[in-house]
């Protein structure tokens, strides 16, 4: 009687087992610990180049083994954060950024993002909101990422963007005979580290 008991308890357990949902994959909260961007344009003289000093960055990273998910994510930065080392040139590309009106530029993950795994890291396009110069618009940014460990990723890309599309006007110098370019590109390397202190809020 013990023994029929004993499965009986068995095959009830094993229902309610199989019929139970398959829990999802543990997420974790990563901030920017280390963020190397720079701003890179050309004009009818030379190439040029800012830099960024200071960017925040937050994320809800779901990490597996062949794919690993962005649940949410931002990115901001001030706009006078954006330097060259020459005064005149970052105030005439504040100026063409609007930074008195908007001083801030948000990037904000508009929907998950699953990175496949490619052999050499994780490959694959984060689309969001970009607000630059007061202007929203989706744009989708190709990027690598790279695990280390199970407390450190690290997020490589690049984008260019066409000023024009966000209403900014390319500066000019020397009375407008030298003029910037429409056109832009941001190359970044982001490093992030566990943060459970964090609170993401879209």
């Amino acid at each position: 009687m013990k023994m029929l008991n004993l499965i009986l308890i068995f095959i009830f357990m094993m229902g309610i087992w199989v019929k139970m949902p398959i829990q999802l994959k543990a997420q974790a909260k990563f901030k920017a610990t280390k963020v190397e961007m720079k701003v890179k344009g050309t004009s009818n003289l030379h190439d040029w180049d800012m830099d960024v000093k200071s960017v925040q960055t937050e994320a809800l990273v779901q990490i597996e083994t062949d794919a690993i998910t962005l649940n949410q994510g931002k990115l901001r930065l001030n706009v006078k954060d954006i330097v060259s080392g020459n005064s005149s040139m970052d105030k005439k590309a504040h100026g063409a950024l609007k930074a008195d009106k908007n001083p801030q530029i948000e990037f904000v993950i508009s929907k998950p993002v699953v990175l496949k795994s490619s052999g050499k890291g994780f490959n694959g396009n984060i689309s969001g909101q970009l607000m630059l110069a007061g202007v929203k618009k989706e744009i989708a940014v190709p990027v690598q990422l790279s695990v280390n460990g199970s407390n450190q990723i690290v997020i490589e890309g690049s984008k260019t963007l066409d000023m024009k599309e966000f209403q900014m006007d390319p500066p000019t110098a020397i009375m407008g005979t030298v003029k910037a370019g429409n056109i832009v590109e941001v190359v970044f390397t982001v490093e992030m580290n566990k943060d459970n202190t964090i609170t993401l809020n879209q």
